[in-house]
Parts: C-alpha cells; sequence; structure tokens
C-alpha cells in the first residue's frame, strides 16, 4: 500500500525514537550528540522531503540508491513509496546499523561493499550530505559518476559550508566518509557542476533545514544521464 507523507514521516519517526531506538538511551554515540531526537530526525528528513515533494516520479515504484545514507533515515522514508532501495554507507558503524534496522526486509537491500554497486543499475541515486565529508569531493563525485549505472541523480549539499557557520558563530567539524578523519569543508556549486558536467541538470532549487543547531541552506540538483 502506498502512504502519503505525512504518513511516510510520522512512520520513520515512530520507528526511529519508539522501535528500533537507534537514537535511544541506551545508544551513547545518538542520544548525547542528540538529546532532542524527534528535532533531530526532522533536520534529516527534510533532505529528502523537499526532494520527493519536488520530483516524486524520481521516486516512486522506482529503484532508489541512497548512497552515504548514514543511520538510514532516508532510505526507510523511501521504503513507503520506492519499489526497491539500495542502501549504502562506507562507515562500519552505520552499516552494522542498517543492516540491523533493515534485517528481513525484501524491499531494502544493505551493501557493505561500495564495488558491488557498480554491477548494478538504478532508477534514481540519491546523494544527500555526502560531499561535505569527501576531501576531494569534486574528483570523487566525477569518478562515482563514471563507476555507476543510473538515469538520474539528485545531490543535496550546502555550498559554502564552513563559510556558512563562521557567519553565524558556529564551527563545522566534519568526518571524512572514507577515512575516519575530521576535516572541515567548503562546498562550491561551480566544482560540483564541473564534476557532473557528463549529465544534464534539468532542476535546481534551495532550502533552509529545520530544527538544526546550525540552521543552513541546502542546495538540491537533479540530473539525468
Amino acid at each position: 500500500m502506498r502512504h502519503n507523507l505525512k504518513q511516510a514521516v510520522e512512520s520513520v519517526i515512530d520507528y526511529y525514537t519508539n522501535t528500533h531506538k537507534v537514537y535511544g538511551r541506551g545508544n551513547d554515540y545518538y542520544y548525547n550528540s542528540y538529546p532532542n531526537l524527534e528535532k533531530r530526525l526532522i533536520y534529516i528528513l527534510d533532505k529528502i522531503i523537499v526532494p520527493y515533494k519536488r520530483h516524486p516520479e524520481l521516486f516512486d515504484n522506482k529503484s532508489i540508491l541512497d548512497f552515504g545514507c548514514g543511520t538510514g533515515e532516508h532510505s526507510f522514508f523511501l521504503s513507503h513509496f520506492a519499489n526497491t532501495i539500495t542502501s549504502y554507507d562506507p562507515q562500519i558503524i552505520h552499516y552494522n546499523w542498517i543492516n540491523t534496522l533493515f534485517t528481513g526486509s525484501n524491499q531494502v537491500n544493505v551493501v557493505k561493499n561500495e564495488e558491488s554497486l557498480y554491477y548494478s543499475s538504478f532508477d534514481t541515486v540519491f546523494i544527500s550530505g555526502v560531499l561535505e565529508c569527501v576531501e576531494d569531493y569534486g574528483g570523487w563525485l566525477e569518478k562515482l559518476i563514471n563507476k555507476l549505472s543510473f538515469n538520474n541523480l539528485i545531490l543535496v549539499f550546502s555550498p559554502d559550508y564552513d563559510k556558512t557557520h563562521i557567519n553565524s558563530g558556529q564551527s563545522l567539524r566534519q568526518t571524512r566518509l572514507y577515512d575516519n578523519n575530521v576535516h572541515d569543508t567548503t562546498v562550491y556549486e561551480d566544482v560540483v557542476l564541473e564534476a557532473t558536467n557528463s549529465l544534464t541538470l534539468f532542476d535546481k532549487c534551495s532550502f533552509e533545514t529545520r530544527q538544526s543547531i546550525h540552521d543552513h541552506k541546502k542546495v538540491i540538483h537533479f540530473y539525468k544521464r
């Protein structure tokens, strides 16, 4: 049965805070970092709700790759609309969580090795909050595009991320996806456009995240192969 947007959001919040308890008090990593769990979830979900509302045809009944899926909130949301979801995150702690989260699911496939993604094809690849966590994000993105088989690509990122935080009096410390080192990252839109020049950018928009400790601008790019 297909769900409406409100039902999907409520389902994610309920599952993560009550059923699966990824954000529960027993998990020191998340509970200590995000004591207001529902606000944290709303902040994360904004980054999938906005692109979904703008182009639902890229998600509904499609095969989706959620690349850099973290603890799986976007994948769980998309499971209410998509046909199949492949969830991948290079950090082993995230893999362990989402593997537990989606155990027994016939809809969500959790992948441990990035190389296995190169042998599959997807209707839509969704990448959110990843560019900020890769040092050479332009070169990395260009290589990833060449390795993956897909029809559509959706990128959600924060332009000039460190400047946004500096101006608001906040410091930015992100963890790299591939080596777990901590570094400051600036994502420039012109670098993203250069890295994706083999694709067709058919739409873009921006929005302000809600319920974040550091509210800041997000940009969404929609591409076709």
